[in-house]
């Protein structure tokens, strides 16, 4: 099996200090002018050959209006698929906005796609799954980055994949779209670190520099079966690519994000496309550095974070930020963890805010906030069970509805995910009741239980006893009452709990408690 690490390594974010409306508006203005001119011109140079006139009108280009800025309103759903001839987890991304036909059939597609995969690569030898990061979500573009893996005893698979679609026409754009290609890659590389664990930094080079090429040229449909990928963030372009790093004598495949901002290289991107929101997140290299415009002075920083570490607990003890060379220490405290990782920058509240997974005991983590004006910490570190950036996809462009993972002891220990809004109060708030299961387990019953079937709206269908000795999939529940389970018929059914108020810790199904209900149970520490 291998060692899966999905560690979004880039190395510099910054954004143009532009308002979104403004810009698509600007944009959307231009183009329809542009339109008007050049339709006026065909009308003009207008011949008696009716048939060219009337090929021209058709390369005429699409008129769209954008409007003003609003984010797609984005989920992931997870399909579980245990057979004696597959098994395996899917994500589907789910478009929630209306009005977008269009783009919500490209998605479909995509999911198809995706469980086509799943049916190629899964066996009873490989065990399959898939994740979405969905860079920019917007009315003007959708952006998202696809791995799909499946490993097994005798054999491994990653798979990259991308797709850019343009938000109300639902058509994929390319690289060559975006920005211009013609431009010195070692310049790029110059001003910015590779990731120190790297063992090729060159063959990474090369596979980046391959793709630019190939996009130039033309050749722009990237499938899954290539390792490089590409997507448009609020910063800029990221592109991503698996590299085998070296970590204590230890090698492994990991997953690299280079970016190249809009703020460092204005000339290289096409503006039409250049946006950033009132309000945004985007993801930031695993090393804590990149770039954006703290001051508002229209000179993007060069920001750093990394960790001192204690060499006899092996936990932090101080964190280290660097801003264009001055460096600020801050004293971890006694409640600190053991590494950082996911960085995600968030412009939110006025305010410019780093957040990251720290990690605790039991693989516990949390999401820390760092206020990068003020430098300083919102909350002391507190590990009890609290949000973090989720380990099944990363969908963070939105501050006001991220998706982060949680970690709840209830029928097992489990991981768990919901929409979370960061308000103005500075705290993550679940914007749902109900969480989706993340973890993939797999109980059998040792006992007769009574469960409701759910239709696919959630709505009890009926009432029904399910014999011992059926496998039970996790995979919704409210925490606290209730857990919802697939069954390898595709039925959904949902299963009370009580918390076990006599022994004050855990919980029963039907009376008896959790281990003598099920097989299969786990609980961390």
């Amino acid at each position: 099996m291998i060692k899966k690490y999905l560690l979004l390594s880039l190395v510099c974010f910054s954004l143009l200090s532009l308002s979104a409306c403004t810009i698509f508006q600007q944009a959307s203005t231009e183009e329809t002018t542009a339109k008007k001119k050049k339709k006026k011109k065909k009308n003009t140079d207008k011949t008696e050959d009716t048939d060219e006139e009337e090929v021209e009108e058709e390369d005429e280009e699409e008129v769209v209006d954008y409007g003003d800025f609003e984010f797609l309103d984005l989920d992931v759903s997870l399909d579980i698929v245990n057979t004696s001839q597959k098994q395996g987890t899917y994500n589907k991304l789910n478009l929630n906005s209306t009005g977008y036909d269009k783009l919500a059939q490209a998605i479909d597609k995509l999911n198809t796609q995706s469980k086509a995969s799943y049916e190629k690569n899964a066996d009873e030898d490989m065990y399959y799954e898939n994740n979405y990061i969905v860079s920019r979500a917007d009315n003007r573009i959708l952006s998202i980055f696809l791995q799909e893996e499946a490993y097994g005893d005798y054999n491994d698979l990653s798979l990259l994949s991308s797709v850019t679609y343009d938000s109300k026409t639902g058509k994929k754009i390319a690289l060559s779209d975006i920005m211009n290609l013609n431009f010195d890659f070692d310049k790029i590389y110059s001003d910015f670190t590779l990731d120190t664990l790297i063992k090729d930094p060159d063959k990474f080079k090369s596979r980046v520099k391959s793709m630019i090429a190939d996009e130039a040229s033309g050749k722009n449909d990237y499938t899954a079966d290539q390792m490089i990928a590409w997507t448009l963030g609020y910063n800029g372009v990221s592109i991503f690519t698996p590299v085998e790093v070296t970590e204590d004598s230890v090698s492994y495949t990991k997953l690299i994000q280079f970016d190249i901002p809009y703020s460092k290289y204005p000339e290289l991107y096409n503006k039409k496309y250049v946006a950033e929101p009132v309000e945004f997140t985007f993801s930031v290299a695993s090393n804590g550095e990149f770039y954006y415009d703290l001051n508002g002075d229209k000179t993007p920083e060069h920001i750093k974070l990394n960790t001192s570490i204690d060499a006899q607990t092996y936990s932090i003890n101080e964190y280290i930020v660097d801003i264009d060379g001055n460096v600020s220490k801050i004293d971890a405290g006694d409640l600190s963890g053991y590494s950082i990782e996911e960085f995600v920058f968030a412009r939110v509240n006025n305010k410019n805010y780093l957040m990251f997974n720290e990690t605790g005991d039991n693989d516990g983590s949390i999401v820390r906030v760092l206020d990068l004006n003020k430098l300083q910490f919102i909350s002391d570190t507190d590990f009890e069970p609290y949000p973090r950036f989720s380990g099944v996809s990363l969908i963070t462009y939105n501050p006001k509805k991220m998706l982060l993972s949680n970690r709840i002891d209830t029928i097992s220990t489990v991981s768990v995910s919901n929409i979370y809004e960061f308000g103005t109060d500075e705290k993550f708030k679940a914007l749902s009741s109900v969480y989706k299961v993340e973890s993939k387990l797999d109980f059998v019953s040792k006992v007769d239980l009574s469960v409701s079937v759910l239709s696919e709206n959630g709505e009890v269908t009926e009432n029904t006893t399910i014999p011992s000795g059926t496998h039970f999939y996790p995979y919704e529940t409210d925490s606290t009452s209730y857990t919802d389970y697939k069954l390898l018929d595709g039925r959904t059914v949902r299963i009370p709990m009580t918390h076990d108020d006599e022994m004050g810790y855990g919980y029963t199904i039907q009376g008896l408690p959790i281990d003598e209900v099920f097989e299969g149970i786990l609980f961390a520490g």
